[in-house]
């Protein structure tokens, strides 16, 4: 029994982390190439003042007296960088058609790791042309994209960040323990309890900006996890995730498992006289 204990726990694990890679492998294959290339183009160019090439990049929708003042900003921002490493962060694909056709946006935002700092590039390519139509540069710190309180950021955490974060053990052992304690017992219909297990979490969160107050409410399998979440642009998030299927298990555990007849048979009593 513990071994099955243990293989189950296993399998639900490795189930979570094809889950994650899938993400990733799919955030991968939307993005651009030559979205992508033409962004590397403009960083190039910009470290080693290549005036003339960087504004190749924009020239179908940028004027040239515009991009003086822009180029002198992303000149002063990346000052310093000598090499870099870029990785996806962001990927959106979007269609529309016009009088000229069907016209597709690819937008990026890529995170720039370098030796003096990190930066956000915010990116977008129009299929009818062959450049950038925005190019945006800014430092890690400064952008929503800056985050604390995240399994991939807990430098400088708050213990309340640590407490939000760590409570994901909790809920995922309940999802766990009702996994495998679903499997041992004798249930009806327990492949569709099993299911309800695994994609039953629920999570709701609260994102505070200036702007107001929003409320996000996620079910199924990519819920995300418990976090309280403070970003370099002054926005927080606080979000909650429960183990809904487990807890609904639970409640009814002792109506769902099929129980035998312990009561003895009734034995026929002969009396002699």
């Amino acid at each position: 029994m513990i071994l099955f204990k243990r293989v189950s726990l296993v399998c639900l694990a490795v189930l979570m982390l094809l889950v994650c890679v899938g993400c990733s492998v799919l955030a991968d294959e939307l993005e651009n190439d030559r979205l992508r290339a033409n962004v590397e183009d403009m960083l190039d160019a910009i470290i080693a003042d290549d005036y003339s090439s960087a504004y190749a990049l924009v020239e179908e929708t940028v004027a040239n007296e515009d991009f003086v003042n822009a180029y002198q900003g992303l000149r002063n921002i990346l000052k310093g960088v000598e090499s870099y490493e870029i990785s996806i962060l962001y990927v959106y694909q979007n269609y529309s058609t016009g009088t000229s056709g069907s016209i597709q946006t690819f937008t990026a935002t890529y995170e720039i790791a370098t030796e003096v700092g990190r930066f956000v590039v915010d990116s977008e390519m129009v299929s009818t042309q062959d450049g950038l139509s925005r190019f945006v540069v800014a430092p890690y710190e400064d952008t929503d994209y800056y985050s604390v309180g995240t399994v991939g950021n807990m430098k400088n955490a708050a213990i309340l960040q640590w407490v939000f974060l760590l409570s994901n053990i909790v809920i995922i052992g309940a999802a766990v323990w009702a996994f495998v304690d679903c499997c041992r017992q004798k249930i009806k219909k327990k492949a569709l309890w099993l299911l309800l297990i695994f994609i039953g979490f629920a999570a709701v969160a609260v994102t505070l900006r200036d702007s107001g107050v929003s409320l996000n409410l996620n079910f199924g399998w990519l819920t995300s996890y418990t976090a309280y979440v403070t970003y370099g642009g002054g926005t927080i998030m606080l979000r909650i995730m429960s183990p809904a299927g487990a807890i609904i298990y639970f409640v009814s555990r002792n109506s769902i498992i099929c129980r035998e007849n312990s009561e003895p048979e009734q034995t026929e009593q002969i009396t002699l006289s």
